[in-house]
């Protein structure tokens, strides 16, 4: 499916949590300063916390260094915003974990210090009520009792506040006011803190109301998949497929169904059959019927698919001619290399739902294995 860039491109830096701090500031401030929406919701915040705020034009900047006030050496502030007017300065140190960075500087003093001490120490120096010093991070960061009484300590924000404040400005956009990237960009935001458990979904009254509809509509869907998965096991649908026990059932990566298996233990090249729950649907919030093969990226099966690229798009834009609803696409270098969509929506306007979707899945495998995908794939995995 779609990937999210954002989170792609997090996934080049170095796997600990502090080498994503970063990027992620740098996401945040250029959502805070190319869509007013965004910055006035943020300051939103800052200012439940500082009422003075309220009134402030803030500008964003970062990575800002400045020398500490004592004890040698440099700060280097995560986020800065600033009114030079006011003037006004709000100083962020964004975590997305909940620890602090000792402080460097060469003081001869027992009590720990850390990055925070060494802000509050800089924010002293400017006249009162101009300058400030928030945390932002998953929860509540330990930055001791002298910085939380501390006149300059603006407070403690979270993530998920900034992650509910930003989606209910893309909720309130019917108009499509926002700036068209910054919007974009802003929605797989979202997604990278969930994923990274900085914040979660919010909890809405619809979301607990079609709770309990969404555990039945699972249920039916659960016993109509299995039904898909045995029948086409029984009549040679899935020849070549090996049918295993209940450890084919994958309920994952925004997914719901049957792995089907080249081989008894390879757990890296399979198909599967099932519904996709994601974000890119082909109707918002409606899931679709879901077939694809899969190979790891970079794999001898990869590569061999790869060399046959030009058979794979040439039998892929032929199943996309027989039928406007169901969508194939070949994406090499992808995990789901070759894959099939349609809205389950088609099949629920059915007289017939659960036929339509056995059929559906009947339908697909036997056009990937008429249309020579499936050898094609075969051959590829043979000897992976």
């Amino acid at each position: 499916m779609k990937r999210n860039l954002l989170d792609t491109l997090l996934r080049f830096a170095a796997s600990s949590q502090h080498a994503h701090e970063d990027p992620i500031t740098e996401i945040l401030a250029w959502l805070l300063w190319n869509e007013p929406a965004f910055m006035r919701a943020f300051v939103e915040l800052l200012s439940r916390r500082v009422p003075a705020l309220a009134r402030a034009s803030l500008q964003p900047d970062t990575q800002v260094i400045t020398p500490r006030a004592r004890g040698g050496g440099v700060c280097r502030y995560d986020l800065v915003l600033e009114d030079r007017r006011a003037p006004a300065r709000v100083v962020v140190e964004l975590k997305i974990d909940h620890d602090l960075t000792p402080s460097g500087a060469e003081l001869d003093s027992t009590c720990p210090r850390h990055q925070v001490h060494d802000y509050l120490e800089l924010a002293e120096a400017d006249p009162p009520g101009s300058h400030w010093v928030f945390t932002l991070a998953p929860g509540l960061v330990d930055v001791g009792e002298d910085a939380e009484r501390h006149p300059c300590f603006g407070g403690h924000l979270r993530w998920q506040e900034v992650h509910d404040a930003f989606a209910r400005v893309l909720r309130l956009d019917r108009s499509d006011a926002l700036e068209p990237t910054a919007k974009a960009l802003a929605t797989q935001f979202l997604e990278v803190m969930e994923a990274r458990q900085m914040a979660h979904p919010k909890l809405t009254y619809d979301g607990a109301v079609a709770a309990r509809r969404f555990m039945r509509f699972r249920q039916s869907f659960t016993e109509v998949v299995t039904a898909a998965w045995n029948e086409m096991h029984a009549d040679g649908t899935l020849e070549g497929f090996i049918k295993v026990n209940a450890a084919a059932w994958q309920d994952e990566h925004q997914r719901l169904g049957y792995r089907l298996w080249v081989r008894s233990k390879d757990t890296t090249h399979f198909g599967f059959i099932g519904l996709y729950l994601g974000d890119d649907t082909t109707f918002d919030d409606v899931p679709d019927l879901y077939f694809f093969l899969e190979a790891p990226p970079k794999s001898p099966a990869q590569r061999a698919l790869e060399q046959r690229a030009a058979d794979v798009t040439a039998i892929v834009a032929s199943l996309n001619a027989r039928d406007a609803r169901t969508v194939w696409r070949f994406s090499p270098g992808e995990h789901q290399v070759v894959w099939a969509t349609q809205s389950i929506a088609h099949a629920l306007a059915d007289t017939d739902p659960r036929a339509a979707i056995l059929a559906w899945f009947r339908q697909t495998v036997l056009a990937a294995r008429d249309g020579g995908l499936l050898s094609i794939y075969r051959e590829a995995v043979k000897d992976s």
